[in-house]
């Protein structure tokens, strides 16, 4: 494996120091940054699909809302919904003992 402990990002471009590609070899420094670019682009994409979700997921819940159903408990299923069984009664079992001690229950 190539020895990197030199490399300095603040670099690229403008010394011959650049990341070696995966067989050691030095890496021209223009094509770091077509990489580095490329990387950027992809993430930048991602994060407009996110943005896109979030305002679905939004709307979504404004619908819920509409409807009538009360989102605080939605929410809440949506959270016990992603637990599998066995984690859902470890949850309930606690609450309920957890309220016991305090005295909201019983």
């Amino acid at each position: 494996m190539a020895k990197t402990d030199d490399f300095d990002p603040m670099e690229i471009g403008t010394t011959t120091k650049t990341p070696p590609t995966s067989d050691g070899k030095p890496r021209p420094a223009n094509d770091v940054g077509k990489q580095l670019l490329a990387y950027l682009e992809r993430v930048e994409r991602l994060l407009e699909e996110k943005q896109t979700i979030a305002d679905d997921i939004k709307d979504v819940k404004g619908e819920v809302k509409g409807t009538g159903f009360d989102i605080g408990t939605f929410n809440e299923m949506l959270r016990l919904r992603k637990m599998d069984k066995a984690e859902r009664e470890e949850r309930e079992a606690l609450r309920d003992t957890y309220g016991h001690a305090i005295g909201i229950f019983g």
